[in-house]
């Protein structure tokens, strides 16, 4: 069992069944009150919601704002912020610590991975939601940077991918954390 799930599924229309298995994984392999935290597009938000609800107890949604924008070719709109939805298996209580559902990430991190997220705002989901020593799952980890924040925040981590590159990454961005302390 698993305490939560903190990851970064793929945003497109093509993905949208990964969030279909995410949430039977979690409802399956959370413990009671575990969260599932996760980032999400906006254009596909409303199916996101529908989805992980048929599995999950909606807990919250946190905004994580950036100083340059990307932008959505399709509709032209420049995008400054993600949302990360925080949906729990029952009984859901409350966060584990007080915080603000506006999280200022400032530059973006891409220096590992093409879909990368900041150690700053990942650090801020952590800590904020979990506590020390519980178990933090990202099924999807790319380069590691839940873990590397888990790891920091005095958390367990299990990380997991199917790309051997990102694997090999977050063996790295790991093992410069532990070797730190």
């Amino acid at each position: 069992s698993i305490d939560h799930i903190v990851t970064d599924p793929p945003y497109d229309e093509d993905a949208l069944s990964l969030w279909r298995e995410l949430a039977a994984v979690a409802n399956r392999v959370l413990k009671p009150g575990g969260l599932l935290i996760a980032y999400s597009g906006q254009f596909f938000l409303p199916d996101v919601f529908e989805t992980l609800g048929g599995e999950l107890e909606y807990l919250w949604q946190f905004v994580v704002t950036h100083e340059q924008p990307n932008y959505f070719i399709k509709h032209d709109i420049g995008i400054k912020y993600k949302p990360v939805v925080v949906f729990g298996k029952p009984p859901v209580g409350r966060p584990a610590r007080q915080m603000h559902d506006v999280i200022d990430a400032g530059e973006m991190e891409k220096a590992d991975h093409e879909w990368q997220q900041s150690v700053i705002e990942a650090s801020r989901l952590i800590e904020g939601l979990t506590e020390p020593d519980q178990v933090v799952c990202d099924p999807m980890c790319g380069s590691g940077t839940f873990g590397v924040a888990a790891l920091r925040s005095d958390r367990r981590a299990v990380l997991i991918d199917v790309d051997e590159e990102a694997v090999a990454k977050t063996r790295e961005r790991v093992s410069e954390v532990v070797l730190d302390e």
